[in-house]
């Protein structure tokens, strides 16, 4: 399993501080390119989010990877690449269950968009400072 771990945080300032970028919908860029072997799954491992509201269940959607949910016809028919769930101000993480990635062939990424969405598959508002999801990646165990 390789670990991939991504956050909303932005580069320091000129004095020191951290900078974040929106929490609920950001790009995670790479310097080299992330491969994803044929028959690939993905997990999230672990995750950090702060919730200015109470602690709410967020669905992690990440559309630049070929996986399709049927969320979607919860929300209205909106295509949706939701890899896992996670509960806002959590102190220890919930389990996940590896999602395919539905690829035949390798494929790579230079970035994956991250969307933190609610129940209703929109964007979660009330989301602060750090988002920072841990993600798991390995090839589907039942096509070794």
């Amino acid at each position: 399993m390789r670990l991939l771990i991504v956050s909303n945080q932005k580069q320091r300032a000129s004095d020191g501080s951290v900078q974040f970028g929106s929490a609920n919908d950001f790009i995670a860029r790479f310097s080299e390119a992330i491969s994803f072997k044929p028959y690939s799954q993905i997990c999230i491992v672990a995750y950090t989010m702060e919730d200015a509201n109470n602690s709410k269940l967020h669905y992690v959607n990440v559309p630049n990877l070929p996986v399709r949910s049927n969320m979607g016809n919860v929300v209205g028919g909106k295509s949706t690449s939701i890899v896992g769930v996670v509960i806002s101000d959590l102190e220890n993480n919930m389990p996940n269950q590896w999602v395919d990635l539905n690829n035949q062939s390798e494929f790579n990424l230079n970035e994956l968009q991250i969307q933190i969405l609610n129940q209703e598959g929109i964007l979660s508002s009330g989301l602060t400072g750090v988002t920072e999801i841990i993600f798991g990646i390995r090839k589907d165990p039942d096509r070794q």
